[in-house]
Order: C-alpha cells, then structure tokens, then sequence
C-alpha cells in the first residue's frame, strides 16, 4: 500500500506539470483550437486540490500551487509582480523530476539502515509485550526499530504469539520481518505450534505469508 501510494504522488505530479505546461503554451501553439486555456486553469486547479486532499503533504501543495498560479499569470501581471512565467514553468518541471527521482532513489537498496536495537532490556520489553498481548507497546518497540527475531531464555517472540494463539501479534510480527520458520526446543515451527492447539488464524496468517509474501513496513 505504500508503494501503491506514492506511485500515486508521482502520477498526480505528473498531471499538474503537464497541464500547467499545456495551459502556459495554449496561445502560442493552437491549443485553443482544442481546448480553451479556461478549462485547462479550471481542470488544473481541481487536480491541485485533489492532489492536497488525497496524495501531497501540506508543504509540498504550496509549492505545486504557487508555481502553477505564476506559470499562468497573464503577461500584464507578471510583469507588473516582476515574475518570469517561463522560469516558474521549470522550476514546476524541476520540482516533479526531484520527486521523481527521490522516489527512485527510495526503491534501490542503498544499504543506508538503521540499526536494530537489540539489548536485553529491549529482548525483555517485546516478550512481555508479546506474552501480554500487548499490541500498543509492541508497535511502539517496533516503530524504534527493536529487534523481534532473537532467542530469550529458549523461546522466540513468534513462538509465544503462536502459543497463546495472538492473532493480532502474530500478524504484526509477521508484517515486520520476524521468522515463522524457526523451531522451539521439541523442532516445532510456530504453524505447526498453532495447528496442535487448534489455533487455525495463525496457521493462516503464516500460510499466506509463506506462500504470496507479506511486505515488511519501513
């Protein structure tokens, strides 16, 4: 989802600069012949807002929207404001290739990560979030990058979660990277753990990780 996302900014990115362009070049190449300058500032200005509710952060909109508005201001006002509409046409066109680009840069492994914490006051605070079912203080263990994959005192984090039957742990923890293929002191994997105690969602869970893959959140 949110790969699915972003590839939606780069999209609605896309969309704003062409139509800017096309509403900036329609006098002097014919467009009007097509489609009047009008209509393309109007549909332009309704992708600009979409834009703000459903894909860009706060920041990025202003700076789409202002470019936008001085690309097109008639020629008597840029003027007057000192604004070339040319200059602000590329640097619309610069701001879309930077967005572009970033989110490239974001799908090629650079190798840059952070670090797991993984200490034994960390090791301690996720299986006793784990063992309580603690769904709010596991996410804030998570969200500071804490390790889930180690071994405690003979046991593992998704091996309780399958034990106590935890649903909701076990979907987190598989969703962040933790290994369901591992195997307790008797060789039992977490499915085969949860399929003994009648704990079928977690069969499931692990099932559908194992076959399709579950992507880890950042």
């Amino acid at each position: 989802m949110k790969v699915q996302a972003k590839l939606g900014e780069i999209v609605m990115l896309l969309i704003v600069v062409l139509l800017s362009i096309a509403a900036n070049l329609s006098d002097r190449f014919g467009l009007e012949d097509f489609i009047s300058r009008k209509v393309l500032l109007i549909l332009l200005t309704a992708t600009i807002f979409v834009a703000l509710f459903h894909y860009l952060r706060l920041m990025l909109f202003v700076a789409i929207l202002t470019l936008a508005i001085g690309a097109n201001l008639p020629d008597e006002i840029a003027n007057t404001l000192g604004i070339s509409p040319s200059v602000m046409l590329v640097s619309l066109g610069l701001l879309v290739a930077v967005s572009v680009i970033s989110y490239l840069f974001k799908l090629l492994p650079t190798g840059i990560e952070r670090p797991k914490i993984n200490t034994e006051e960390s090791r301690k605070s996720v299986l006793t979030a784990v063992r309580k079912g603690d769904l709010v203080n596991l996410h804030r263990l998570l969200k500071i990058n804490t390790e889930i994959n180690f071994t405690e005192d003979g046991t593992m984090p998704v091996l309780i979660a399958a034990e106590n039957g935890y649903t909701d742990v076990m979907q987190i923890l598989v969703h962040n990277g933790a290994d369901f293929n591992v195997r307790n002191a008797e060789g039992n994997t977490p499915k085969d753990i949860a399929l003994a105690r009648g704990y079928t969602r977690i069969a499931e869970i692990i099932n559908h990780a194992s076959e399709f893959g579950i992507p880890k959140k950042p």
